[in-house]
């Protein structure tokens, strides 16, 4: 888990060291263009190379934290207002839940304001942990 300016300084202080077995080796050191190094650094992103690991536990302890189970249910325990995170089309992958996240959003909306219960506040590691965990429901036939 590093910084985007941590992860220059690693390749800074790299560069010598790699530089001299690229040489030993007969390899020339390639030059990035500007597109190139956004290529580069689009693909670790989506890799998740910057991130702090999501957690699947932590995941689960924040549906339960957050409220999301008065409403929503896994395996059946939980509200049953809203789809069960364990068989919901929109947790198979990241993408699908955040597209899922926005259109369900105006009726949460709706839905809170109803219930008088406050619109759960999300940090993007707490996004990835229960992104995780909604992951891990998910039978291997689905993915």
């Amino acid at each position: 888990h590093v910084s985007l300016t941590q992860f220059a300084s690693l390749m800074w202080n790299h560069g010598p060291a790699m530089w001299a077995k690229m040489n030993e080796l007969g390899i020339q050191v390639p030059r990035l263009t500007g597109q190139e190094m956004a290529d580069l650094l689009a693909y670790l992103y989506v890799s998740h190379y910057f991130e702090q690991a999501a957690s699947a536990s932590r995941g689960r302890q924040l549906v339960q934290s957050k409220g999301c189970l008065t409403c929503h249910s896994v395996r059946g325990k939980g509200g049953k207002i809203s789809a069960d995170f364990a068989t919901s089309k929109v947790v198979g992958s990241s993408a699908s839940l955040v597209a899922g996240m926005w259109n369900h959003s105006r009726y949460m909306e709706a839905e809170t304001e109803k219930q008088k219960i406050s619109w759960p506040v999300l940090t993007g590691p707490e996004m990835a942990d229960i992104d995780r965990y909604f992951q891990s429901l998910v039978k291997p036939s689905r993915r």
